[in-house]
């Protein structure tokens, strides 16, 4: 039929977009972060990170970046996003063990699809929401009949050349910083996700409900209360989660017990192994109020709910010097705000009511 046909051909020409997935570190700013990520690099033998994005949750992982030509040419952007909610707590050990998991990948050539799973995926799926949209979802439309087969063995065969990547990249981390290393630095990653998920939905939920204030999430999460057995119990549990067919990574249970098995099971540890990783960050905290202030511009711009956050007080405070007459406090206040909260939707409001007010200025003193 017409809306078959028209599902099938909207399904060629889907494409991904190319925003960054966070905000971009500057690394000039942070030397010692740079230095980390060449140093575990040069151990695994291969090339470093190009630039890191950071987010305000427990994301840990890579990608590549740049067309057909760049993928040849070895000249893609190769990028680690970082989440600021995962740093809390982590050794340098742990994290270099996972940081070689993830430089596994580079080296063997996982990311150098450029995310093509993924391009399939994403149009197999606009394909099923033309069908249905045009009414042609039924068992009798041979096109429909196809599309759920061939979506049931492409996840089948894709997710399980996915696990299979987590568990040879599993052995760069073993083999270059220890088992027990990238075990701690796993553990780590899923019982922050566990704290985080249900510590900041009842931040958000506390901040909300009470019209309060947030300024610093993280802050906030480190003065929870916590149930310690609970917690304990759900990272058990993920731990020890049997994967369906269609999961893109093994059990950690599994993971931990074939990267136990490596004859480089033990390595010696290295100076400062037991620093923490947010010393090697020049301000945690402006990178956690900045993490903060992107999290309340998502619940704005999500859900349409307006939670005062710093940013916003201290446009606010501009705002008023600057209609008090205030002029060159008002411009400190705007500068003040594009410097803390860069990336921000506060700092790009702050960088235009701050060259409106110069040109308002220089008119007037012409």
């Amino acid at each position: 039929t017409l809306f078959t046909l028209f599902a099938i051909f909207r399904s060629l020409f889907v494409r991904g977009g190319n925003e960054d997935p966070g905000e971009r570190l500057n690394l000039s700013e942070h030397p010692r972060v740079r230095e980390l990520l060449n140093s575990v690099a040069e151990r695994i033998g291969t090339r470093p990170v190009d630039n890191v994005y950071l987010t305000p949750g427990t994301d840990l992982a890579v990608m590549e970046r740049g067309g057909m030509l760049k993928q040849l040419g070895g000249a893609t952007e190769r990028c680690l996003i970082l989440g600021a909610g995962v740093l809390e707590g982590l050794k340098m050990a742990p994290f270099k063990a996972i940081l070689a998991h993830e430089y596994g990948h580079f080296s063997n050539r996982d990311t150098a699809g450029g995310g093509f799973a993924l391009s399939v995926r994403r149009s197999v799926m606009t394909m099923a929401i033309g069908l249905a949209e045009g009414g042609a979802a039924a068992w009798y439309n041979p096109a429909w009949l196809f599309l759920n087969v061939f979506q049931r063995v492409f996840l089948r065969i894709s997710q399980g050349a996915s696990r299979l990547q987590e568990i040879l990249a599993d052995r760069w981390a073993a083999l270059a910083y220890g088992a027990s290393a990238f075990e701690a630095g796993l553990r780590h990653v899923i019982r922050s996700s566990i704290e985080f998920d249900a510590g900041a939905n009842a931040v958000l939920h506390d901040v909300v409900t009470k019209e309060k204030s947030l300024d610093n999430l993280y802050d906030r999460l480190l003065s929870q209360d916590r149930d310690e057995s609970d917690i304990a119990t759900s990272v058990e549990a993920a731990i020890n989660s049997e994967p369906s067919p269609y999961d893109s990574h093994p059990s950690p249970a599994d993971r931990f017990e074939l990267v136990r098995r490596l004859e480089a099971a033990s390595v010696a540890s290295e100076p400062g192994s037991e620093d923490e990783v947010w010393s090697l960050f020049e301000n945690q905290s402006q990178i956690e109020r900045r993490m903060t202030q992107h999290v309340v511009e998502s619940v704005r711009n999500q859900y349409g709910v307006e939670i005062a956050g710093d940013a916003e007080e201290l446009l606010k405070r501009a705002t008023d010097l600057e209609l008090e007459g205030d002029h060159e406090q008002a411009l400190l206040g705007y500068a003040h705000v594009e410097q803390e909260y860069p990336y921000t939707e506060a700092a790009r409001e702050a960088a235009i009511s701050r060259k409106n007010l110069e040109e308002t200025l220089r008119r007037a003193n012409a």
